[in-house]
């Protein structure tokens, strides 16, 4: 698949491990596990769009906070996303006012 990122808004994966602190082993596992999206230009090269620096630190907040797997932060991940749409939904709607005192990792 052909890169969809603007170039100011992407970063090359040996970039982004070393951005994140992080192996690119480790990267390689997120992006299995479905913590990490990428998309890949014309070459195979993998970029990342910037906003998954922000995944990397809620990855990190799950991992030590309450102790999960990754795997199981994988699946955390995807329901706080689905509350959030969900909210958004109804905020829209104006059938909800957000969830007080609610921080999501």
């Amino acid at each position: 698949m052909a890169s969809e990122i603007e170039p100011a808004e992407r970063i090359e994966f040996e970039v982004f491990a070393r951005v994140c602190d992080l192996h690119p082993e480790l990267v390689e596992r997120f992006i299995v596990l479905g913590l990490l999206e990428t998309v890949s230009d014309d070459e195979g090269r993998l970029w990342f769009e910037r906003r998954q620096v922000a995944a990397v630190g809620r990855i990190r907040r799950l991992r030590s906070g309450l102790g999960l797997s990754y795997s199981a932060i994988a699946v955390v991940a995807e329901l706080i996303d689905r509350i959030d749409e969900l909210e958004s939904e109804l905020m829209r709607r104006g059938d909800h006012e957000p969830s007080p005192g609610r921080d999501h990792a």
